[in-house]
C-alpha cells in the first residue's frame, strides 16, 4: 500500500513539475499601448492601384486585423482573435525563424558578399525587378518566456523580392528564414479561414 501511495505520490510531483515548466516556457508578449505587436505589409508593384496594400496586425491580446486590397478576392478590412494557443503556436514559429532577432544589415551584407563572389567567378547578372516588398515592424514592449524577463523588441524590416532572394541566396540562412516569417504572417492574412468579421470596405 505504501509503495502504490508513494508511486502516485511522484506521478502527481512528476506531472506538476512538468506543468510549471510548460508555464515557464510559455511566450509572453506585451504591447506599447494600443500599437500591434506585429505590422506587416506586402506591397505589390505590379497592379493598377498601388495605393491600396495586404496589409496585417497582430495584437498582443490575439487580436488580429487584415486590410485586403481591391484586387484580390475577398477586398476589405476584417478582424479575428487568434486563441491563447494559436497564438503561442505563431510567435514560437517566429521566434523559431529568428524574426525576433533579425539583422538586416548583417543579411545585406551577406547577400552582397555572394552577389559580389558569383559576379566575379562566373561572370553571372541575375536582375529581378522590384516585384513585391515585404515590410515589417516589430514593436514589443516586452518578448519572452514567461519564466524569464522579457526584452524589448523594436526593428523595422523592408526587403524587396524576398522570395526570389531566399531562393537565391539559399545558403544564406537568415534569408531563409525570413521568407518563413513571412509566409506565416500571409497565412494570417488568409481571413477566409477564419471566423472574422468584416469591419469596412468589401462588398
Amino acid at each position: 500500500m505504501r509503495t502504490f501511495l508513494r508511486a502516485v505520490l511522484i506521478a502527481l510531483l512528476v506531472s506538476l513539475l512538468a506543468v510549471v515548466q510548460a508555464d515557464d516556457q510559455r511566450l509572453v508578449a506585451k504591447s506599447n499601448g494600443a500599437e500591434p505587436i506585429i505590422h506587416f505589409t506586402r506591397l505589390h508593384y505590379r497592379v493598377a492601384d498601388v495605393q491600396e496594400h495586404q496589409e496585417l496586425s497582430v495584437y498582443a491580446d490575439g487580436r488580429v486585423r487584415v486590410q485586403t486590397p481591391s484586387y484580390m478576392k475577398m477586398p476589405g478590412t476584417y478582424e479575428y482573435r487568434l486563441s491563447a494557443k494559436a497564438m503561442q503556436s505563431v510567435l514560437g514559429k517566429l521566434q523559431a525563424h529568428g524574426l525576433m532577432t533579425f539583422d538586416q544589415e548583417s543579411a545585406r551584407a551577406q547577400k552582397v558578399a555572394e552577389a559580389e563572389e558569383r559576379s566575379a567567378s562566373f561572370n553571372e547578372r541575375f536582375h529581378v525587378s522590384d516585384l513585391t516588398e515585404t515590410q515589417i515592424t516589430l514593436n514589443f514592449a516586452s518578448f519572452g518566456s514567461a519564466g524569464a524577463k522579457g526584452k524589448s523588441v523594436q526593428n523595422r524590416i523592408v526587403w524587396s523580392d524576398l522570395p526570389a532572394d531566399a531562393m537565391r541566396y539559399a545558403k544564406i540562412e537568415a534569408i531563409g528564414n525570413l521568407a518563413k516569417a513571412e509566409q506565416i504572417l500571409l497565412g494570417l492574412t488568409d481571413h477566409s479561414r477564419r471566423n472574422a468579421t468584416r469591419v469596412s470596405g468589401g462588398q
